[in-house]
């Protein structure tokens, strides 16, 4: 489909459209509009409202968090800054799992 390569670099889950995102360029940050409401005048301009508000988080792909319970586990965005916070020394190994290890 054509535009799909654009549709992921903006985090939209599917390559659905019509389709909305901000992305701050400045930051290098995505706000994807979730691809399940309507893009319409008033989706769009409360979607804006939020963004100029500051009242959205910038959407960053990751794996959901996996239950886990040992001492060595895989740390997905979704938790970095709580796991990170805490009053302890951590290594961190970062990786992309698609590239060869």
């Amino acid at each position: 489909m054509q535009f799909a390569d654009h549709a992921k670099s903006l985090n939209l889950g599917e390559p659905k459209w019509p389709a909305f995102a901000i992305q701050n360029i400045q930051h290098m940050t995505k706000f994807p509009l979730d691809q399940s409401k309507s893009v319409d005048h008033d989706t769009v301009a409360a979607f804006v409202k939020d963004f100029v508000g500051g009242k959205l988080s910038p959407s960053i792909k990751s794996q959901k968090a996996p239950l886990q319970d040992e001492p060595v586990f895989v740390l997905v965005a979704d938790e970095f800054e709580k796991v990170v916070a805490e009053d302890k020394d951590l290594l961190v190994e970062f990786y992309a799992p698609w590239c060869g290890q």
